[in-house]
């Protein structure tokens, strides 16, 4: 698939910046936050405008840089850098729009059980560290078909909801600029990572539900021991006098669960005798729920940290055989459960060693002993990494030519991770899973992992 780039554009705010606005400070969870691009793709068939095809893709062109400008008047971060760790320098430098030619048609991108074409071609920056200090660049991609990609890459320095700008009055920044010391590319790896989508339709999930759902003795023990733990929305729900409990495990769990389990049995056998395997997992937690009043969706930050769950030996091995199910969701929920209001208020009140110290260099140990550890006794660390957007709406987003017939991640080159999207049916989940490639190979080998997963009429999403 060749993609050919045929204008470069900066997209400017509509109205400029007033002055009082152009210096916005990041709260300690922006600073904190490993630097990344949440890299999204839209696909759009063609319209039936009655336009030929090229004053169709110029309408179509110059009501999407129209529209992200009076955008970029709303969220002004956007338009703007990150200056030195310490804040937004909203000076509406702006964001930049690329126009391309791809020379093939749509549906050899989209509906192909087989095409091995890379998505990161599409992609304003297929290398995602070339954008540097950027926190939004936009691809127009034109089919010969008629047909449209929209290629979006995010820094993750922002959340676009209807934008509120004080997330730093809650949780209040350091001043030294060093606060992060992640670089773009720490925490990703150098080796092959291949990024394969694999459909679970909502029979299956329901399968699975029943699958993974704790017997009422590990609901039951887990509750009492946590008792003192804030709810969280997925977590199991006990009455006053422990007598009701909801066990049912949310879609998200049950696949995080069948596809850690058979990651772990397609895998057995990596580490070198006498090394002990450990397989933490990490999953991302909103914050906005665990504040004292809970904040609205529309505070413009990363109000998420991550909690980690690592499996104790007897429930590590109980899951590799089979028997215990449910305490692999159990120990989910508990991790979840620790990043509490308690845990917050740590952070709000110095940032750092409360707790998020711990995640984060845990997380680190697990990405960089990912490919297994180094004999000798010590451990072999591989580390999982899940996050959903199977809510989000991404299939409403209408410019006017109708909804998108696919919208898709593009490749992180993160070993280990997964992430859900939901379907356009609405009524399965899309799992983007981003493995080596030898490991990958062996889940695709995997016959229970195989007698779940619908086939993929969609290509593989990228080869790094």
């Amino acid at each position: 698939m060749k993609v050919v780039v045929t204008s470069r554009q900066t997209i400017k705010p509509s109205n400029p910046t007033p002055q009082h606005l152009c210096q916005l400070k990041l709260s300690l969870l922006d600073q904190i936050q490993q630097p990344h691009f949440a890299p999204f793709i839209y696909f759009y068939a063609s319209s039936n405008s009655g336009l030929n095809k090229a004053t169709n893709d110029r309408r179509r062109s110059e009501k999407l840089k129209e529209s992200l400008s009076e955008t970029l008047s709303w969220f002004y971060p956007l338009a703007g850098r990150v200056k030195n760790n310490l804040f937004f320098d909203c000076n509406d430098e702006g964001v930049p729009f690329f126009e391309a030619q791809v020379q093939s048609n749509l549906d050899h991108v989209v509906g192909q059980s087989n095409s091995n074409s890379p998505l990161n071609c599409l992609f304003p920056y297929p290398d995602f560290d070339d954008a540097g200090d950027l926190l939004l660049a936009v691809q127009l991609n034109f089919f010969d078909c008629g047909g449209m990609a929209i290629a979006v890459s995010r820094g993750d320095y922002s959340n676009l909801v209807y934008p509120q700008f004080d997330s730093a009055n809650i949780f209040p920044p350091t001043l030294n600029p060093n606060t992060n010391h992640h670089k773009h590319g720490v925490g990703t790896t150098k080796k092959k990572i291949i990024a394969k989508r694999f459909v679970f339709s909502d029979s299956a999930i329901s399968t699975l539900k029943a699958k993974y759902t704790p017997t009422p003795t590990t609901a039951t023990a887990t509750a009492t021991a946590t008792a003192t733990a804030t709810a969280i929305a997925t977590a199991t729900a006990v009455t006053a006098n422990n007598k009701t409990i909801h066990n049912n495990p949310t879609r998200v769990e049950a696949l995080s669960t069948f596809i850690w389990c058979r990651y772990k049995a397609a895998t057995r056998g990596k580490a070198v005798y006498g090394e002990r395997i450990r397989y933490p997992v990490i999953q991302g937690v909103n914050l906005r729920t665990r504040l004292n009043p809970p904040l609205p969706n529309s505070y413009y930050s990363n109000l998420s940290r991550f909690s980690i769950a690592i499996l104790a030996p007897p429930a590590l091995e109980k899951g590799a055989i089979g028997e215990d199910h449910g305490s692999l969701v159990t120990q989910m929920r508990d991790g979840i459960r620790k990043v509490n209001s308690d845990y917050v208020r740590k952070l709000q009140e110095g940032g750092g060693g409360g707790g998020m110290g711990g995640l984060n260099s845990k997380k680190e140990e697990g990405g960089n002993k990912g490919g297994g550890g180094g004999g000798g006794g010590g451990d072999a660390v591989f580390t999982f990494m899940f996050s959903s957007i199977a809510r989000f709406p991404l299939y409403e987003t209408d410019f006017g030519w109708g909804r998108p017939v696919w919208v898709t991640s593009g490749a992180i080159n993160l070993d280990n991770t997964v992430v859900f999207l939901p379907t356009k049916s609405g009524d399965g989940i899309e799992a983007l899973i981003f493995m080596n490639k030898g490991d990958l190979a062996k889940l695709e080998t995997d016959k229970e992992f195989l007698s779940f997963v619908s086939n993929p009429k969609f290509p593989l999403l990228s080869s790094l």
